[in-house]
């Protein structure tokens, strides 16, 4: 998973940041 571009990982920390915050990635809205 290297090589990312800035949008990919512009997701990823936002989905981390999600994660953290609710305890569960954010599959379903």
């Amino acid at each position: 998973m290297d090589q990312l571009t800035p949008r990919q990982k512009q997701i990823l920390e936002m989905i981390q940041e999600f994660i953290a915050e609710f305890g569960m990635p954010p599959t379903r809205a």
